[in-house]
């Protein structure tokens, strides 16, 4: 496949800095490979300039929507510090197999997740959801966070991100398993399927929701 190469041009050394790369208008959907390095003439230590990193382009599904993650990389986007989301067969102590069909969505298939970070699983932006009624979330999952804890977010629009869940809709399996903060906690060992009703983000344009995961180096989610 063809490269792409973007110049950021100079940039200040010993500060921080962020930059805003144009998303070329060609890409069509699916993961992309990226690199990011650093050039200076007088660097001894060049190794350690280069960042790789994958790129999920995403393209707006319509309701209904189903995915059992056999064939999903070209749909969902798992990104995060260790980018630990998965698309395997579960092979580790606590989940050990798939809710239905061979392959699930899962923190490190094969061993503990790494402390500490929070890993994202962002599902496709869903289009013309506020001319629906009685949309809701649902999905099958079991969990084992530690002292962390797993949370699902919609995006709200100029990089804002609001957890989803309240006390006045609570949905099936999901009050008695979140914490005040909505929050999935603790240890939940068998497959549940919890629902939630997506009355409180339907908005005008493309919906975005992720699952997001922080844990301790606990199994997950």
């Amino acid at each position: 496949q063809a490269s792409i190469t973007l110049n950021a041009g100079n940039i200040t050394t010993v500060l921080d800095s962020s930059y805003s790369f144009p998303v070329p208008s060609n890409l069509t959907a699916g993961r992309y490979s990226c690199k990011a390095w650093t050039i200076h003439q007088q660097d001894i230590n060049p190794h350690n300039d280069t960042l790789y990193f994958e790129l999920t382009v995403q393209v707006p599904v319509t309701l209904p929507y189903f995915n059992g993650f056999e064939t999903c990389e070209n749909l969902i986007s798992s990104s995060g510090e260790y980018s630990q989301w998965e698309f395997l067969t579960p092979q580790k102590t606590g989940i050990s197999s798939a809710y239905s069909g061979s392959k699930a969505a899962i923190t490190n298939a094969h061993s503990f997740t790494v402390g500490g970070k929070k890993e994202y699983l962002t599902l496709p932006p869903f289009e013309n959801m506020d001319t629906l009624a009685g949309v809701e979330l649902q999905f099958w999952h079991q969990y084992t966070f530690g002292s962390g804890k797993g949370y699902i977010e919609y995006y709200a629009g100029n990089g804002v991100w609001n957890k989803l869940g309240n006390y006045v809709n609570h949905g099936t399996n999901w009050a008695n398993l979140v914490n005040p903060a909505q929050e999935f906690i603790g240890h939940y060992g068998d497959w549940v399927k919890t629902t939630y009703p997506l009355d409180q983000i339907k908005g005008n344009g493309e919906e975005i929701i992720r699952f997001v995961s922080e844990t301790d180096g606990a199994p997950g989610w």
